[in-house]
């Protein structure tokens, strides 16, 4: 392909940088959001298996590494995405 031929072809959203900026901003605003509704439906569930059995259960759940280092990611992951 030659440089001129490539130029010739329409932008994928059609709106150059604008566009591509609002696409990820949406992206990113999206995984935020399910991440919350994750996170509050796993503590609505931890909440009802502590009443049935221990209240330990979610301090070891908010303790676990494991738990905050995937939370962190994603939501790190997701907070770059967002343009400045």
């Amino acid at each position: 392909m030659t440089p001129a031929s490539i130029c010739s072809w329409p932008l994928l959203f059609g709106s150059g940088a604008a566009g591509a900026r609002g696409l990820l901003t949406t992206v990113a605003s999206s995984m935020i959001t399910v991440a919350g509704v994750v996170f509050s439906i796993t503590l609505v569930a931890l909440s009802l298996t502590s009443s049935q059995y221990t209240s330990r259960v979610i301090r070891n759940f908010m303790r676990d590494r494991v738990n905050q280092w995937v939370l962190g990611v994603f939501l790190g992951r997701a907070q770059h995405r967002v343009p400045a």
